[in-house]
């Protein structure tokens, strides 16, 4: 898998791209993943303070999921959540389509 980081507005935070590692690698677990972009955006003057937006790019459809929070690991933990939940649903509809043509 290649991984892209985007920092915009912020500095690369050595621990936050060990949690986004871990969390690739977890997704990709669930499905093999080519390629994986990540942009980390920090938003001053708002309370949202950080947005994160992943692209996963693999076999079949491409998974884009966001997560926004007041601190990087809310936003990171919200977009993990539906990275996750977006990939189960996928092979659940992929094993229900196998089901269904046998």
């Amino acid at each position: 898998m290649i991984i892209k980081l985007d920092w915009f507005n912020c500095k690369a935070v050595p621990e936050w791209e060990a949690q986004i590692h871990y969390m690739l690698e977890k997704a990709s677990a669930a499905k093999q993943i080519s390629v994986a972009s990540v942009r980390v955006e920090e938003v001053s003057g708002s309370e949202q303070q950080y947005h994160l937006t992943t692209m996963l790019r693999m076999p079949g459809p491409d998974v884009i999921a966001h997560g926004d929070g007041p601190t990087f690991d809310e936003a990171m933990q919200k977009m993990s959540v539906k990275i996750l939940h977006h990939l189960q649903t996928q092979a659940a509809n992929a094993n229900e389509l196998k089901t269904t043509i046998k």
